[in-house]
């Protein structure tokens, strides 16, 4: 739990909604913490560092493989786990491209269904027990076009998306409970979800050479896969 000065009400405060938060959470999920150290204090010039609680997780896979992110096989669809997504102009206030493009925060962090949550996660370990999964990303950071970049190493991908609203809202928004994944069986995948009452949208297909994502019929990003593997790089 890194704070600021605990001493300063509003900074308490923060401390006591986190940790609150956390225990109703790990009691929904039935999830336990396995480690996890306390800093306070952590201020520059009397002002507080983001509330950032950073917690330790360990969970088993018990049958399949692992998976990572990164695309493995070409012409394998990709598939949007958890569906789209909402968001609005006071919750992308909190996202990454609001702090490295609009240079500014504001508003509140992405709105978080526990129920849905728990049902996303309950359908991605059964995909994952048939093995159904070549890659499977998390759409938490950076919303689903840096997901997309982040999976592409070897191999690119073609997508097609048909939507309304702002496109940087599209493309750039972290709202919860979305998984991106690449697989030989989306039929069946699809069917897992709709088992667990989640939505699955088939978002394109892994590509040889490029990035490719086109907004109702136009071409938005297009990059060559060169250029992503460099910037990721440069970012890491």
């Amino acid at each position: 739990l890194n704070f600021g000065n605990p001493e300063r009400p509003e900074i308490m405060a923060q401390l006591v909604e986190a940790i609150e938060g956390m225990s109703e959470a790990c009691g929904f999920f039935d999830t336990p913490i396995t480690g996890g150290n306390v800093s306070l204090y952590n201020e520059t010039l009397s002002e507080a560092i983001y509330p950032t609680p950073v917690l330790g997780i360990v969970g088993l896979l018990p049958g399949a493989a692992p998976v990572g992110i990164n695309f493995r096989r070409a012409d394998r669809e990709i598939l949007l786990l958890g569906g789209l997504g909402q968001t609005d102009a006071t919750r992308f206030g909190s996202t990454q491209y609001a702090k490295t493009v609009v240079r500014a925060l504001w508003g509140l962090p992405p709105a978080l269904d526990m129920d849905y949550e728990k049902r996303v996660h309950q359908a991605i370990r059964a995909i994952h027990a048939e093995g159904l999964a070549e890659s499977a990303h998390d759409l938490s950071d950076g919303g689903l076009a840096v997901a997309l970049a982040e999976c592409c190493g070897s191999l690119g991908a073609q997508i097609e998306l048909a939507a309304q609203g702002p496109l940087e809202h599209l493309l750039f928004h972290e709202a919860p409970s979305r998984i991106l994944l690449s697989t030989a069986g989306a039929e069946r995948v699809g069917a897992i979800a709709r088992d667990h009452g989640v939505e699955c949208l088939r978002l394109g297909s892994t590509a040889p050479d490029q990035l490719r994502i086109s907004v109702n019929g136009q071409p938005v990003i297009q990059l060559p896969l060169s250029d992503l593997v460099f910037d990721i790089a440069g970012l890491l």
